[in-house]
């Protein structure tokens, strides 16, 4: 498995790191909205990134890798004459 936890760890806290702070931007810059109400868009916003980066995680840990296609070579031939199949 070429899966190396602690590169996808570092990936996705980076991932997170920048998405807060782009959301504390956002809620921060709108002036329409009351603070109850940007409370909880950014609470809703911080809950459903987490959810899409630990489904992403999850997905990335249970890959399964694709088998290796080898086509029997010269000698697979060769060995199968001699075993009279």
């Amino acid at each position: 498995m070429t899966y190396k936890p602690k590169y996808l760890s570092n990936q996705i806290s980076l991932i997170r790191d920048t998405a807060y702070g782009k959301i504390k931007e956002i809620v921060a810059a709108s002036d329409i909205v009351t603070p109850k109400v940007s409370e909880k868009l950014d609470i809703n916003l911080k809950n459903t990134l987490n959810k899409i980066l630990n489904d992403y995680r999850f997905q990335e840990i249970n890959k399964k890798e694709k088998p290796i296609d080898e086509e029997p070579g010269i000698w697979s031939e060769f060995a199968s004459e001699g075993l009279g199949i």
